[in-house]
């Protein structure tokens, strides 16, 4: 259990500094952090499919998947 909240502890400090620089959503994805770890701890991704409601829910789920560079282009910036 110490391990997960060691990992849900890393990836809001990631959230964090990553939307620090170039803006976004980070309250939502802040409310599933521990959400999204239960999700990959239950499922078998990527076999079983997450539906996300809203496309800034998704981040952490990238973080996970070791899409991390796919996390900061898809923040919206300003032109």
């Amino acid at each position: 259990m110490s391990q997960l909240q060691e990992l849900a502890g890393e990836i809001r400090g990631e959230l964090i500094a990553g939307l620090a620089k170039s803006g976004g959503h980070l309250g939502p994805n802040l409310g599933v952090v521990e959400l999204t770890i239960a999700l990959h701890r239950v499922f078998n991704t990527p076999k079983d499919k997450f539906v996300w409601d809203v496309s800034h829910q998704v981040y952490v789920h990238k973080i996970l998947t070791d899409r991390k560079a796919a996390f900061a282009p898809s923040v919206r910036r300003t032109a």
